[in-house]
Formats: structure tokens, sequence, C-alpha cells
């Protein structure tokens, strides 16, 4: 396999990273916007008693309640997408600097790199 096919496959790798960690952010903030809206969720986070007074009312709190149950679900299975599509972005870009590059320049920290470039010669 060459070194230029190799290098678009491991682009390729690097964007579905971040495919898969856009996916997971979209469907945590989805979640996280819907929540805010929940009647059970405002109910809960504000800590009040509710008296229910007839049974459409009892109704709609049950039916919000069960929906904030999802959106939470929703939400807490949208980080692992994202941390997968970090990873995946990680090796990616790994795989991508272990090849060399195209006159590449030599790391000035690299001592005896240095000494072979200002001697000309091999210590």
């Amino acid at each position: 396999m060459s070194k230029k096919i190799s290098l678009y496959i491991l682009a390729g790798i690097i964007l579905f990273g971040f495919a898969v960690g856009g996916y997971g952010v979209y469907r945590y903030v989805d979640a996280e916007l819907k929540l805010r809206d929940n009647e059970a969720e405002k109910l809960i986070s504000s800590g009040k008693q509710v008296e229910v007074d007839s049974f459409n009312m009892g109704y709609e709190l049950f039916k919000s309640s069960l929906e904030r149950d999802e959106l939470r679900k929703q939400r807490a299975d949208a980080l692992p997408f994202m941390g997968v599509g970090m990873v995946v972005i990680a090796v990616g870009w790994l795989g991508y600097e272990i090849f060399p590059k195209k006159n590449q320049k030599a790391d000035p920290t690299d001592t005896q790199t240095m000494e072979i470039l200002e001697n000309g010669k091999n210590p």
C-alpha cells in the first residue's frame, strides 16, 4: 500500500472520529435542551410538592416523568459516543504523525542531529 493511500485512510479515520464525536455532542445537547423544557424536570429541580387535582394532570405529569427518564438516558448514552470519537481522532492523528513528512526538518532539541548539522559529519 502506498504512503499516499495510507495518509488518505488516516485522514478518513480522523474525519470518522469527528463524525462520531459530533453525533455524540448532538445527542447530548438535544437531550439537555429538551430536559430544560420538561415539566417533570422543572418540578423535581425546584423541590416543590405538587398536589394532583385531576386524573389528567396526574397523567400528564406521569408522561412528563417518563419522557424525563428517556432524555436522561439519551444524555448518558451520548457520552460514550463523544469519548469514542475522541479516541478515534487520537488514533488517526497518531498514525498520521508516524509517517515521515516530505522535506521534514530536524528537531532542534535533538543534540545529536544538531551536532551532525553543525559539523557536517557523524560524531
